[in-house]
């Protein structure tokens, strides 16, 4: 078993050459967390949700900004992408994530079997915790032992291991993301119309009809099915 790898990433442009729209993916993302510098925020980038129409993706993470903390699917722009880069944006690299497609099914049917779930702690259930858990079925977090009491408790207290408290913007980074309901216009909608389970309709991905129907027949209709006329 070979050990998980970090990439740093430099720009934008290099993210986006991780996604592959012919295929469904499952990006293992880690940005640093300015107040605690040995400690990453993790979450799961789904690389063929990326739509120039809404400027985002889709991630799935447990957001720690909230009482409790909370497992959600939501979108994630350009511009927070940016906002993290300039902190520290890393993709995990391993042998144990999803290669095939039936491997990313088994990957997502964890994220869904704990979707909504409220039961953060930052020694045993946090985001890496979480990560770990959707991409390999086993919930760890190396980091974590690598902590000091003090800055489990200044983690604790902040409330988060994921950004300062207050609202997000379209540029405070994976970090500063609260909920779904935080997130507005496009993007808002962009999260509420979508499952990550599935390519994107061609109207919201860029691509051709003709391509996606060729790429995924059985989700291309599932997922037309879902977004609402208005938006195709």
């Amino acid at each position: 078993m070979s050990p998980t790898t970090e990439t740093r990433i430099c720009s934008f442009d290099q993210l986006l050459g991780y996604c592959k729209h012919d295929r469904r993916s499952m990006i293992r993302c880690a940005v640093r967390i300015p107040y605690m510098p040995k400690y990453k925020h993790h979450y799961i980038l789904l690389g063929h949700t990326w739509s120039p129409y809404f400027n985002s993706f889709l991630i799935i993470h447990y957001s720690t900004e909230i009482q409790g903390g909370k497992i959600v699917e939501q979108s994630y722009t350009r511009g927070q992408v940016e906002a993290d880069i300039m902190k520290g944006l890393y993709v995990l690299n391993d042998s144990r994530y999803p290669q095939t497609e039936d491997e990313f099914d088994r990957a997502y049917d964890r994220f869904e079997e704990r979707k909504g779930e409220q039961a953060f702690n930052i020694s045993t259930n946090n985001c890496e915790h979480f990560a770990n858990y959707v991409m390999t079925g086993r919930a760890f977090s190396d980091q974590i032992e690598g902590l000091e009491l003090t800055q489990k408790l200044l983690a604790f207290t902040f409330g988060s291991l994921g950004g300062s408290s207050g609202s997000s913007s379209s540029c405070s980074g994976v970090s500063g993301i609260l909920s779904p309901s935080s997130s507005s216009g496009m993007s808002q909608s962009y999260s509420s119309s979508c499952s990550g389970r599935n390519f994107l309709p061609p109207s919201l991905s860029g691509f051709k009809r003709d391509d996606i129907y060729k790429i995924d027949k059985q989700n291309y209709i599932h997922i037309l099915e879902q977004i609402p006329l208005k938006s195709i």
